[in-house]
């Protein structure tokens, strides 16, 4: 395994001058004050080896054209990285390589990745972070992508919280929404009642036979008083006559007939009288009181106004009775259908929630199935890193930092190189766990610490050693 034993830099970022000739160590540190280049030192290292996306968007120091990194292991190894300028300002990166028998490997930077430890995991920097960056970085580390999943899943989950709070909406609605068991499912119509209208015309003819009646007896009574009248008339004629005949001897025989005949003429008045009472009798009984009948054409209006008054009050009570029971069927047909909408949404609720439930299984399969570079290390079901069943924020700080430096030193990389950025953050333990765990692994660990009490410590002033 190979250690960096010697570093020049030139003319990168903060470096002017930079030559570490001795770093064949366990611990490497760089101390020195802020902003005097440690920082540099460290990016330096990280763009000779890991190139790519670790080369910083300006890694000339300002008022150069051109900067360069080499960096030789204990093995003979030596690593060149140089940069230029161009013309349009932008900066070109050549890296070469040769080898302790004087080879230089085709695909440079793939030959020396094929070698190289996780450069990028930067053990204080990890296990400074907060758990989804901890959980977002060791899918990184591990190889598993979830964010399809994750995206999807918030997709599902805020469609679903969408659904929840109009379902909750529509509920509420449902719920003040009145129900009628025993209203009608069709449409109905009300029974109408028509008025007992009295017809004049038929009483008018009523009164017309009446009047009749009542003329009739009218002329009767009228023939039976001229008949009486005529019968007092012969009768006193009759007397007369008896009279004459005391007087009127001589005359007897003559007065005598005309006794007779006038006896006769009596006898038959009185007859026809007789049967003139009696047919005035008979018509008398059958006369008929128009009053009453003209009383009550008289009311036909009042009558017909009261029964149109009652069938009115009828039917407007039977218009109602049918609007009611319409009101209650519409009432209970709005229901259904609030029922119907609100049924759909926990049905699609219950579906979001059976997508969200897969997508998690997938995501727990694929967490499950994944490859960790330290033993122990996981995934909550929420999704933090945990190790050995343990949220990491629950651990210990010596424990989060052992976790920390095995995921930098995971693999059996030829080139075990770790860079720390922030070391000033790790006291005396801490910085024995890190130096123990180094030499462990056989691993070289280059950090930066704020001052220049460490022993040993390489002091970086103004871009350059001290």
């Amino acid at each position: 395994m190979s250690k960096i034993k010697a570093i020049t830099i030139r003319d990168f970022k903060r470096i002017s001058t930079l030559d570490i000739t001795d770093a064949d160590r366990a611990i490497v540190v760089l101390g020195g004050r802020n902003g005097q280049g440690k920082s540099s030192a460290l990016d330096a290292i990280a763009t000779a080896l890991g190139g790519g996306k670790l080369i910083p968007a300006e890694p000339i120091r300002k008022g150069s054209d051109k900067g360069e990194v080499s960096v030789t292991t204990d093995d003979g190894i030596t690593i060149k990285r140089t940069f230029a300028k161009r013309e349009d300002g932008t900066v070109s990166s050549s890296l070469t390589i040769r080898t302790a028998d004087g080879m230089s490997p085709r695909g440079a930077q793939g030959w020396l990745d094929a070698r190289l430890g996780n450069l990028a995991v930067d053990p204080v920097a990890f296990m400074s972070l907060p758990s989804d960056k901890q959980a977002e970085r060791l899918r990184e580390i591990a190889g598993i992508d979830t964010r399809p999943l994750d995206a999807k899943r918030r997709a599902i989950y805020d469609e679903r919280r969408d659904i929840g709070r109009d379902g909750a909406t529509e509920k509420g609605r449902l719920d003040a929404m009145p129900h009628y068991p025993d209203a009608p499912t069709e449409p109905g119509v009300p029974s109408l009642d028509k008025p007992a209208i009295v017809n004049a015309a038929d009483i008018l003819d009523e009164l017309a036979r009446a009047t009749e009646t009542e003329r009739a007896a009218e002329r009767a009574a009228t023939a039976q008083q001229q008949a009486e009248d005529a019968a007092t008339r012969k009768q006193d004629e009759a007397d007369s006559k008896r009279r004459d005949v005391a007087d009127l001897e001589r005359r007897l025989e003559i007065a005598r007939q005309a006794l007779m005949m006038a006896d006769e003429h009596a006898e038959a008045a009185g007859k026809i009288a007789n049967d003139k009472r009696n047919e005035a009798a008979k018509v008398a009984a059958a006369v008929i009181d128009p009053a009453p009948i003209r009383a009550r054409l008289a009311d036909v209006e009042r009558i017909n106004a009261e029964a149109r008054a009652k069938a009115e009050a009828q039917n407007a009570a039977a218009r109602a009775a049918a609007d009611e029971q319409n009101r209650k069927r519409e009432a209970n047909q709005r229901r259904a259908e609030q029922e119907a909408r609100v049924q759909a949404l926990r049905d699609d609720y219950a579906a979001k929630t059976a997508a969200i439930e897969a997508i998690d299984s997938e995501k727990a399969a694929t967490l499950a199935s994944a490859k960790f570079p330290v033993d122990g290390l996981g995934f909550s079901d929420e999704g933090a890193v945990t190790y050995q069943g343990i949220p990491m924020e629950q651990a210990s700080g010596a424990e989060k930092l052992r976790v920390s430096m095995a995921l930098a030193l995971a693999g059996d990389p030829e080139i075990r190189v770790v860079l720390i950025r922030d070391a000033s953050l790790l006291d005396d333990d801490s910085m024995e766990i890190v130096r123990t765990m180094a030499e462990e692994r056989g691993a070289q660990v280059w950090l930066e610490r704020v001052g220049d009490r460490d022993p040993g410590a390489i002091v970086i002033e103004d871009g350059g050693a001290r």
